[in-house]
């Protein structure tokens, strides 16, 4: 497979969009909507690339970041 990438979103819509864009790509992608499991998900999963949101609840893409 691709790469890995982890999409963080609040947004089920936008979320659902871009791992669809990213798996036609030929990416290994997967999207969790919880921005506060986001932290345990990258550390267990190790993706190569990670796509946050900038405004959710609970722990904001810059802080994730």
């Amino acid at each position: 497979m691709g790469l890995k990438v982890l999409i963080v979103d609040d947004d089920d819509i936008a979320g659902g969009l871009s791992r669809d864009l990213l798996k036609d790509a030929g990416m290994d992608a997967e999207l969790i909507t919880n921005s506060l499991k986001a932290i345990d998900t990258l550390r267990e999963m190790r993706p190569d690339m990670a796509v946050l949101d900038i405004l959710m609840p609970g722990i904001d893409g810059l802080s994730l970041c």
